[in-house]
Protein backbone atom coordinates (compact mmCIF):
# COMPACT_ATOMS: atom_id res chain seq x y z
CA UNK A 1 0.00 0.00 0.00
CA UNK A 2 1.28 3.17 -1.04
CA UNK A 3 0.68 6.12 1.57
CA UNK A 4 0.68 9.68 -0.21
CA UNK A 5 -0.56 13.40 1.03
CA UNK A 6 -2.89 13.24 -2.27
CA UNK A 7 -4.68 10.05 -3.48
CA UNK A 8 -6.09 9.67 -6.77
CA UNK A 9 -7.52 6.69 -8.52
CA UNK A 10 -4.68 5.01 -11.17
CA UNK A 11 -7.63 2.97 -13.71
CA UNK A 12 -10.72 2.39 -14.15
CA UNK A 13 -11.28 -0.04 -12.13
CA UNK A 14 -10.32 1.80 -8.96
CA UNK A 15 -12.57 3.24 -6.45
CA UNK A 16 -12.31 6.03 -3.30
CA UNK A 17 -13.17 4.38 0.58
CA UNK A 18 -13.10 7.13 3.49
CA UNK A 19 -13.02 5.39 6.79
CA UNK A 20 -13.31 7.86 9.49
CA UNK A 21 -10.86 11.00 8.28
CA UNK A 22 -8.54 8.25 6.48
CA UNK A 23 -8.98 8.30 2.50
CA UNK A 24 -7.85 5.25 0.85
CA UNK A 25 -7.75 3.97 -2.75
CA UNK A 26 -8.90 0.26 -3.70
CA UNK A 27 -8.39 -1.53 -6.89
CA UNK A 28 -10.62 -4.27 -8.01
CA UNK A 29 -8.22 -5.91 -11.22
CA UNK A 30 -4.88 -4.22 -9.64
CA UNK A 31 -3.81 -4.05 -5.73
CA UNK A 32 -0.55 -2.73 -6.81
CA UNK A 33 -3.27 0.40 -6.91
CA UNK A 34 -3.93 0.35 -2.80
CA UNK A 35 -2.74 3.99 -1.30
CA UNK A 36 -3.27 5.30 1.90
CA UNK A 37 -3.51 9.21 2.95
CA UNK A 38 -2.00 10.50 5.29
CA UNK A 39 1.31 10.78 7.43
CA UNK A 40 4.31 7.45 6.25
CA UNK A 41 4.24 7.29 10.31
CA UNK A 42 2.25 4.46 12.38
CA UNK A 43 3.03 6.77 15.34
CA UNK A 44 -0.64 7.34 17.07
CA UNK A 45 -1.94 8.90 20.12
CA UNK A 46 -2.99 5.87 21.61
CA UNK A 47 -3.43 4.32 25.40
CA UNK A 48 -0.09 3.76 27.21
CA UNK A 49 1.75 0.50 27.03
CA UNK A 50 0.93 -2.17 29.34
CA UNK A 51 3.60 -2.05 32.55
CA UNK A 52 5.48 -5.60 31.56
CA UNK A 53 7.38 -2.73 28.64
CA UNK A 54 7.87 -0.21 31.00
CA UNK A 55 11.55 -0.53 32.45
CA UNK A 56 11.49 -0.60 36.30
CA UNK A 57 13.66 2.41 36.33
CA UNK A 58 11.19 4.57 34.47
CA UNK A 59 8.70 3.60 36.42
CA UNK A 60 9.91 4.60 39.91
CA UNK A 61 9.68 0.95 41.48
CA UNK A 62 12.41 0.30 44.38
CA UNK A 63 12.85 -3.27 43.70
CA UNK A 64 15.40 -3.27 41.00
CA UNK A 65 15.88 -6.26 39.24
CA UNK A 66 18.77 -8.91 40.14
CA UNK A 67 21.17 -8.15 37.45
CA UNK A 68 20.86 -4.70 37.93
CA UNK A 69 24.16 -3.40 39.02
CA UNK A 70 24.35 -1.14 42.17
CA UNK A 71 24.90 2.86 41.22
CA UNK A 72 28.31 3.36 41.64
CA UNK A 73 29.77 6.39 43.74
CA UNK A 74 32.59 8.07 41.72
CA UNK A 75 33.81 10.51 44.25
CA UNK A 76 34.64 7.81 46.44
CA UNK A 77 36.52 5.96 44.01
CA UNK A 78 38.56 8.73 42.96
CA UNK A 79 39.27 9.58 46.98
CA UNK A 80 40.86 6.06 47.13
CA UNK A 81 43.18 7.13 44.13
Amino acid sequence: MKIKSAVKRLCEHCYMVRRGKTLYVRCTKNPRHKQRQGFATDARAGPPPPRAWISPLTRGDSALPLNHAAPVDHAALLEQL
